[in-house]
């Protein structure tokens, strides 16, 4: 391949590391399950994902997951039963 299709292969590959690692911060979900979806998706280690997001995506996404976690707490506090009690939904 050559260093465009290799340097599109990866913004593809980091934008659903991305996608799916953001989907489980705001799901309240595991970051290392995300890893693991992630890399079966892509077709890559759970190591190498964690390594991709720890090391060179997330900085970059800091206000993304800022928002994903005000997300999760607002769905927690949302929904609650007859009786008033908070109810956790867990996947």
């Amino acid at each position: 391949m050559n260093q465009r299709s290799d340097d599109l292969m990866i913004s593809e590959n980091d934008a659903i590391l991305v996608e799916i690692t953001l989907k489980h911060i705001r799901q309240g979900s595991y970051e290392l399950k995300a890893f693991s979806e992630a890399a079966e998706r892509i077709g890559s280690s759970i190591s190498a994902c964690s390594f991709r997001w720890n090391c060179i995506l997330r900085q970059g996404y800091e206000g993304a997951i800022n928002e994903a976690k005000a997300e999760r707490i607002q769905q927690r506090n949302s929904v609650r039963n007859k009786s008033g009690l908070l109810v956790l939904i867990r996947n």
